[in-house]
């Protein structure tokens, strides 16, 4: 094996600290004997003027003279190795040599394929994108992420996938993989066998014999299946009907377009060497019949859209892959016995005097609990309307006294920013929470718009969106409480700290220097920072229960947060509801 794919593997080993490692051994015109893979001789070494040097690449490439491991790939690949038709080599080839990326884009058990691209693959990249032969990619789920060392290997279940080592975490996972269902890779299961994927079995993957077969236990190699007891030709057989499974192989497997399922069952029926038929009942007339001597390459998924019909012989085997097509029997004998009528007595009519005594009695108390009911909704409706809870959903933001918030900033000592719409103060609630509290000085439309903007913000829930904690409404107070967002505004970040602030946004204050300056932020974090505010204002205008425009959208009123992840702020009089049918 080539040390670039022993070096792939090995990626838990902490890196070196120098670029590159050198050997040096005796050249030969020819490798020896036995020895056909690398073009020297181990047993060999010196330091004269005819020795070359091997050296091991930070890649991974191990090169000597002009042989390179890159040129000779096995079952991985790394980053920056060319794959497409490199010294003439158009497979990657498993470690148990049962499977093959032939010409770089098609998955082969044997001579059969299980998966294509369509497009060759050309080189897996460090950020985790492989690029194709049309210009096309395939992105790994951690793509772009930084101190992750990738590999692509063709592992020996045959499948193929990007494994990612994080050197922090010291931790290696799978983040991109071309075969989602296992059970479809071919060889999974034997001849006559069916695999079955599924989450709930302590082994995901696993493999049992269809009725009317038994397992081979001459295959020592894999998982196959023999008939119990084999038909013959002209011989009286049936079939048993398997939802959901399906077999992709066979050197004699025919597709057919029938017009119905009757037509699809004669021509098994017709052909002694049909060991059974797949049937879609989708209207479009799919048959699949299957002569060939052996079932190859079955697996159980609801994905196939197949009922397969298995041919049998006289066999009292019944089928287990009903699927959903099969009716449950859900009836059961209940004998029931009605008891004898009594004897006519003279206290009947006193039974229904007290009958309708009893009726009365329960009918009046309903009617005087509802009235009660009725009233005391009423009264407490009144209440709500007067202080305007009836505006916040269930779970929605707290109602703040002003003692607890005044007691939260320290009477509000600490300000952390000025603006037209009021002042800002930090503080820390009694759970621990640190939060910026906002006291409006005047709310444009009086109470009415007071509610209806915390009733907005209230029914908003994003991550990049300042998130409302509570509010407090009494002694004249108008209180907002956010979450505090640590790294100020945009602005800060943009323009130079000369640049005076516009009239209507919060101007932040910072107890310490002033005169230091804010980080340049590099071109990823200005990306994702568009990328959220983005979100929001898609959210904003197309996911929430009533779209809201925020009229407002600026670097002042973009605040960052500990890992630069941006949050809207500042819609509290001049957000927009809009109806949804508006």
């Amino acid at each position: 094996m080539p040390l670039a794919s022993s070096a792939a593997s090995c990626v838990t080993s902490p890196p070196p600290t120098i670029s590159q490692r050198v050997l040096n051994y005796s050249k030969h015109k020819e490798a020896p004997q036995g020895r056909n893979l690398l073009p020297w001789d181990s047993t060999e070494t010196g330091n004269n003027a005819n020795s070359t040097s091997l050296t091991l690449e930070d890649s991974g490439n191990l090169v000597y003279g002009d042989w390179q491991s890159f040129n000779h790939p096995t079952d991985t690949i790394l980053p920056n190795q060319t794959m497409n038709g490199s010294k003439g080599t158009t497979f990657s080839q498993s470690k148990n040599g049962k499977f093959k990326l032939v010409d770089w884009k098609s998955l082969v058990f044997r001579s059969s394929s299980y998966w294509s691209t369509g497009n060759a693959f050309i080189m897996l990249e460090p950020t985790g994108m492989v690029t194709l032969e049309t210009g096309a990619t395939l992105i790994s789920s951690d793509f772009g992420e930084e101190n992750k060392l990738r590999r692509l290997t063709l592992d020996n279940d045959g499948n193929l996938r990007i494994y990612s080592f994080d050197r922090r975490a010291n931790e290696l996972s799978v983040v991109w993989l071309a075969v989602h269902e296992t059970c479809t890779v071919h060889g999974t299961s034997g001849d006559n066998a069916i695999c079955i994927n599924d989450a709930s079995n302590s082994d995901l993957t696993y493999c049992v014999c269809p009725p009317g077969f038994k397992l081979n236990a001459s295959d020592h190699e894999s998982y196959s299946c023999e008939m119990k007891t084999p038909w013959k030709n002209n011989g009286k057989t049936k079939f048993l009907r398997l939802d959901y499974v399906n077999f992709t192989g066979g050197s004699n497997q025919t597709d057919l377009k029938v017009e119905n399922f009757s037509i699809c069952q004669s021509k098994c029926l017709a052909d002694q060497n049909c060991k059974g038929f797949g049937f879609k009942y989708d209207g479009k007339g799919y048959c699949m019949l299957q002569n060939c001597n052996r079932l190859a390459f079955g697996y159980w998924s609801p994905g196939t859209e197949i009922a397969f019909f298995l041919r049998v012989g006289s066999e009292t085997d019944e089928s287990n892959f009903t699927g959903m097509t099969s009716l449950f029997e859900t009836v059961c004998d209940v004998t029931i016995s009605l008891p004898e009528l009594p004897d006519e007595s003279n206290t009947e009519d006193r039974n229904i005097v007290i009958i309708c005594t009893l009726f009365a009695a329960e009918l009046t108390s309903g009617v005087v609990f509802f009235w009660g009911f009725l009233k005391k909704y009423i009264k407490y409706r009144d209440m709500a309307r007067s202080f305007g809870l009836e505006f916040l959903p269930a779970g929605g933001p707290k109602r703040f006294t002003y003692a607890e918030l005044k007691a939260a900033t320290s009477n509000f000592s600490n300000p952390i920013g000025r603006g037209g719409f009021g002042d800002v103060y930090k503080g820390e609630l009694a759970d621990h929470r640190v939060v910026a509290v906002k006291c409006l000085k005047t709310v444009t439309g009086g109470d009415a718009e007071f509610w209806a903007e915390v009733t907005i913000i209230a029914r908003m829930h994003h991550l990049n969106l300042v998130r409302l904690w509570g509010f407090c409404a009494e002694k004249g107070q108008r209180i907002l409480v956010y979450e505090y967002v640590p790294n100020g505004s945009l602005d800060k970040y943009l323009f130079p700290a000369s640049q005076g602030p516009s009239l209507d946004k919060i101007v932040e204050i910072y107890p310490r220097n002033t005169d230091v300056p804010k980080p340049i932020l590099d071109w990823n974090i200005q990306y994702r920072i568009a990328l959220g505010v983005a979100r929001a204002i898609a959210y904003l205008h197309e996911e929430c229960l009533e779209w809201v425009l925020h009229c407002d959208i600026k670097p002042e009123n973009i605040l960052l947060g500990d890992d630069f992840c941006p949050k809207i702020s500042d819609r509290i009089g001049k957000a927009e509801e809009k109806g949804r049918h508006g």
